[in-house]
């Protein structure tokens, strides 16, 4: 999980990309990274209703957007 975390703050040094290309493919690598992970330790069952992941996903990834736009842009 460690590992996952290093690799993709390298995501937001790449500067010639902009602030809105760099979280998505921070929000895919994660989503991707952590739900591999999630699976394979079998942390949670596979018959979650994936309207309630989606939902949990997308709003910490709009806190996170948030948090990071106005720490870093503004």
């Amino acid at each position: 999980m460690g590992l996952l975390c290093f690799a993709t703050n390298f995501i937001f040094s790449t500067e010639k990309w902009s602030f809105t290309k760099q979280t998505i493919y921070h929000f895919f690598t994660t989503y991707m990274g952590y739900t591999s992970l999630v699976v394979f330790e079998d942390w949670c069952p596979l018959n979650l209703n994936m309207d309630d992941v989606l939902h949990v996903t997308l709003l910490a990834n709009l806190f996170n957007y948030g948090f990071n736009y106005i720490t870093f842009v503004s």
